[in-house]
């Protein structure tokens, strides 16, 4: 949601405390001693605080740095930059 809206240091403090947030939930859910796993709470594959802390640090992020710049405003058509890297992104998927 930030990646191409905030310069190079602002990212990686955001990167950092990403890490930091999801080390928090993970504790909660997957070790023995975390309040949600105490509650009852089955993380079956292995997603649920990835997933939770991933969507809502991107939208605290996304809402802190508002809009896009230019997102309103007609574009020329994009180029595809890569038809072989876009290619293998797909098998890769």
């Amino acid at each position: 949601a930030i990646a191409e809206r905030t310069r190079y240091l602002a990212y990686m403090i955001f990167s950092f405390f990403n890490t930091f947030v999801f080390c928090i939930a993970a504790h909660w859910v997957w070790s023995e001693h975390g309040w949600l796993k105490k509650m009852g709470v089955v993380d079956i594959a292995g997603d649920g605080p990835v997933h939770l802390v991933g969507g809502a640090v991107s939208l605290i992020g996304a809402i802190m740095i508002k809009p896009r710049a230019k997102r309103f405003t007609p574009q020329d058509d994009h180029e595809m930059g890569s038809p072989s890297g876009t290619l293998l992104g797909l098998f890769v998927l």
